[in-house]
């Protein structure tokens, strides 16, 4: 539990101070459990649009852990992107917690997912969360993330602190 603690306090700091440093003005949240698919997406992410700030998770423990820091500040993300089959915190757990919030249940979802997973699509369609199937080729990966944008939900709530 402390390492936990201690990555979302991390995460916290990061995030205040990326604010601040950067005058970034809307916050995506990435939750994925590999770094390379972290670090792409990422990468993408900032190119397509400079206004943001990607704050990272490795796992929906550290997501909750997350929003929770933030819940009643100006850093709520605009968007949560996830992938869906993560370790440590089944993450249709995690999307049914943030879905039962009051503060977070507005926060736009993107699941990321393998293709085929009808399961999984159903689940989506449930919540009413978009479902992107992993793209193969990075100009195709390019093309989704800049298109899953859109669903920022951009209101003073979640706007940097300047």
């Amino acid at each position: 539990m402390l390492q936990a603690e201690t990555t979302c306090i991390c995460m916290q700091v990061l995030l205040l101070w990326a604010h601040c440093t950067t005058m970034k003005q809307y916050t995506i949240l990435w939750v994925d459990d590999d770094d390379d698919d972290k670090a792409l997406m990422k990468e993408i992410l900032e190119r397509a649009d400079k206004s943001f700030l990607i704050v990272e998770a490795s796992n929906g423990q550290e997501l909750l852990e997350f929003l929770e820091s933030v819940k009643y500040t100006a850093a709520l993300p605009c968007l949560i992107m996830m992938d869906i089959n993560m370790p440590i915190t089944n993450n249709k757990a995690t999307i049914k917690n943030i879905k039962a919030d009051t503060v977070f249940c507005s926060i736009p979802l993107i699941v990321f997912a393998t293709p085929g997973y009808e399961e999984d699509r159903k689940f989506c369609k449930t919540y009413s969360i978009e479902m992107v199937s992993k793209p193969s080729t990075y100009r195709d990966l390019q093309h989704a993330l800049q298109k899953t944008l859109s669903f920022c939900k951009f209101n003073d709530e979640n706007k940097a602190v300047s």
